[in-house]
C-alpha cells in the first residue's frame, strides 16, 4: 500500500512540476460563487464568503478525470485563499488522493475547520506554514431599530400588518438590515412585497436576525432562494427573480415532477449506498477513521426519508409558495446567526428524526432538514411529533 501511494504521489509530484500548479485552470466568479474548470473534466464551485472565509460548495469530476486534474484544481483553489470542506468529502477517491499527494509536496496542509465535520485547506507559504487569509473588516453594527420578540412557541408569529405600497415594504424590511446594508426587490408588486415582509418579520423579527442583503439571486439549478453567512454574520437573503414574478407556475411544475425526481433520488442513492457498502474506491483516510461509515449510515437514513415524502418542497404544498420560499431561507438565517447547528443534531438524534418523512429536499443535508421543518412549522403544516419536539427543543435554545 505505501508503494502505491508513493507512485501516486511520485506522478502527480512530475505533473505538477511540468505545469504549475491551476495553471490550466480557470476560474470564474460571478457574485459570491467562483466555478474552477478544467475543460469538462473538474468543475469545483466555491463559495466566497464574507472577511474572506470561502467554502467548498460542490464538484463534478467526469469519469476521464485523474488525480492529476483533481489535484491541479484543488491547488488552484487554495492558492486563492483557505477554502473549508465537508468531513465526508474524503470518501470521494479521487479527491481524497489529491490532498494526501498535495500534502506530501508541501502544497497545502489540511486543518480542523469550525466545527467537527469540517476541514479547511490552507496553501503553504515559501515558509512551510499555512498562508493565512487577509484580515476580516471591521464588523458592522447592527440597527438599533430591530424589533425582536421572545421566542416561545415556534408555531405563535407575531403580527403582521400588510404594506400598503411598494416603498413602505421596502423601508419596513430595512429595519433587519446591518448598517449600510441593502434592499433591492426592484420591481415588485405589493402583493408579493407583502409575502416577502411577512415572512421576514415571522422569522427574522421573531428571533432577533440582522442580515446585510435583502435582494435577487441569479437562476442556479433547482434552487428559488439562497441564504449566505460567514460564522453567524447574515449575508444575504435572496429570491430568485422570475421565481418572485409567478411563484404559482413553478409550484405547479413542481408539483407535476415531482414523482420522476423522487424515482431518479431514490435509484442515485441506492446506487451510492452501494458503493459505500462495497468499498469501490471509498476507505477512510488516516486519522478521519469513520467518515464512510458515517456516510453510509447517512444515506441510509436519506433513502427511508426519500422513500415516503409527497412533496419537493413546503413551497410546493401551501397557499403561498413565495413565502414559505422566504421563510424557508430567513430559517437559514436564524440557523448561522444564533449558531444552533450542534443543538439541532443533538435534538434529532434524540428522537431518531432524519428518516421521518417532510419533503425531498429536506434530505439534502441537516441544514436544508432544519429550513424545511422550519417553513413547514411557520406555513401552519401538520409535521410529525417527534420533528415537532426537536425543532421547539431547538429553537428554544435561543437567546434574543
Amino acid at each position: 500500500m505505501r508503494d502505491i501511494f508513493a507512485n501516486k504521489t511520485k506522478k502527480v509530484t512530475n505533473f505538477l512540476l511540468k505545469k504549475p500548479a491551476g495553471g490550466e485552470v480557470s476560474a470564474e466568479t460571478n457574485g459570491a460563487y467562483t466555478a474552477y474548470k478544467i475543460s469538462d473534466k473538474v468543475w469545483i464551485s466555491v463559495a466566497n464568503v464574507h472577511g474572506g472565509g470561502r467554502m467548498w460548495m460542490g464538484q463534478r469530476f467526469t469519469l476521464e478525470t485523474t488525480t492529476d486534474d483533481v489535484a491541479v484544481a484543488v491547488a488552484r483553489v487554495a492558492r486563492d485563499g483557505p477554502v473549508s470542506f465537508p468531513d465526508t468529502m474524503f470518501a470521494n477517491q479521487l479527491f481524497r488522493e489529491s490532498i494526501q499527494a498535495l500534502e506530501a509536496l508541501g502544497r497545502i496542509s489540511v486543518e480542523p475547520g469550525s466545527n467537527s465535520r469540517e476541514k479547511t485547506i490552507y496553501e503553504l507559504g515559501p515558509d512551510g506554514k499555512p498562508r493565512q487569509p487577509p484580515a476580516a473588516p471591521k464588523p458592522l453594527s447592527v440597527s438599533p431599530k430591530l424589533t425582536t420578540y421572545k421566542p416561545e412557541d415556534p408555531a405563535a408569529l407575531p403580527e403582521f400588518k400588510p404594506a400598503k405600497s411598494h416603498a413602505e415594504a421596502h423601508a419596513r424590511l430595512s429595519q433587519y438590515l446591518y448598517e449600510g446594508g441593502k434592499v433591492d426587490y426592484g420591481g415588485v408588486h405589493v402583493d408579493r412585497m407583502n409575502s416577502l415582509l411577512k415572512a421576514t418579520d415571522h422569522v427574522l423579527g421573531k428571533y432577533g436576525v440582522p442580515v446585510a442583503q435583502f435582494g435577487f439571486c441569479s437562476k442556479s439549478g433547482a434552487n428559488y432562494g439562497r441564504c449566505a453567512y460567514s460564522g453567524n454574520k447574515v449575508l444575504y437573503v435572496q429570491v430568485r427573480k422570475s421565481y418572485v414574478k409567478d411563484p404559482e407556475s413553478y409550484k405547479k411544475r413542481d408539483i407535476g415532477r415531482m414523482r420522476a425526481n423522487q424515482a431518479y433520488e431514490i435509484l442515485r442513492t441506492e446506487k451510492y449506498i452501494g458503493s459505500l457498502k462495497s468499498g469501490e474506491g471509498f476507505k477512510d483516510r488516516p486519522g478521519q477513521e469513520g467518515a464512510v461509515e458515517r456516510e453510509l449510515h447517512r444515506n441510509e437514513k436519506k433513502l427511508e426519508h426519500l422513500k415516503a415524502v409527497d412533496h419537493w418542497i413546503v413551497a410546493d404544498a401551501v397557499d403561498d409558495p413565495l413565502y414559505a420560499t422566504q421563510v424557508h431561507e430567513c430559517w437559514h438565517a436564524v440557523y448561522a446567526h444564533h449558531n444552533i447547528g450542534a443543538k439541532w443534531t443533538e435534538e434529532m438524534d434524540k428522537v431518531s428524526g432524519w428518516s421521518i418523512p417532510l419533503t425531498e429536499y429536506a434530505t439534502e443535508n441537516k441544514r436544508e432538514f432544519f429550513a424545511e421543518l422550519g417553513a413547514a412549522v411557520t406555513c401552519g403544516m401538520k409535521v410529525h411529533p417527534k420533528l415537532m419536539e426537536a425543532f421547539k427543543n431547538t429553537v428554544g435554545s435561543i437567546k434574543v
